[in-house]
């Protein structure tokens, strides 16, 4: 199980810096955008229809995004450590109050598979959004921490049930704020998995 955790770690990691990147290859403005007062909920309504409707399953998520016309700046699939296999998805899109990423991770392995599915953006004030996600979804507080590569994070574990977490992370880049919201499932091998 550690090593599959190891990955699923350095996964989640990968996973804020590459929707920067996506965001930051969106934007062609020397200025930062601003946001408005409906960014935060924006937000939040399109991980909830993206990601956390049901438990993130890669092959849908990605139907979705396809049918969104949503533009691909992502598509890998890479072996790992110990017989995994990693596969990885981007997309940008344009919401009315501005672009927004949407990335799926999946690690198959012999210790089981985990499910990613992230969306994120821009915000205007981290701590606005944050009050906004926790009362929209109803979340516990949490003590916040700094992740390996220094992103400030929230955690909730079994979120959706076991196996499950909801991750929070900011991000500044340029003096720009932003957020990526996190569903990640992970089910263990009963021992038949290929």
């Amino acid at each position: 199980m550690l090593k599959l955790s190891a990955n699923i770690s350095r996964m989640s990691c990968a996973v804020i810096g590459m929707g920067v990147l996506l965001l930051s290859s969106m934007s062609k403005a020397e200025v930062p955008p601003t946001f408005d007062h409906d960014r935060d909920p924006s937000l939040i309504n399109t991980f909830q229809i993206m990601c956390n409707l049901e438990l993130p399953n890669f092959s849908e998520i990605a139907v979705k995004a396809n049918a969104m016309k949503m533009q691909m700046q992502l598509d890998q699939e890479k072996p790992s450590d110990g017989g995994t296999v990693l596969r990885t998805k981007g997309w940008t899109g344009s919401l009315a109050t501005g672009p927004w990423f949407l990335m799926i991770d999946e690690l198959r392995g012999p210790k089981g598979v985990s499910t990613s599915c992230a969306a994120g953006g821009g915000v205007a004030d981290f701590n606005a959004f944050r009050s906004e996600m926790t009362k929209e979804m109803k979340l516990p507080p949490v003590t916040p921490y700094d992740n390996p590569d220094g992103l400030l994070s929230y955690d909730w574990a079994g979120y959706a049930g076991p196996g499950t977490t909801l991750i929070l992370r900011r991000s500044v880049q340029a003096g720009q704020q932003s957020v990526m919201i996190k569903l990640l499932n992970m089910v263990q091998s009963t021992g038949n998995t290929p």
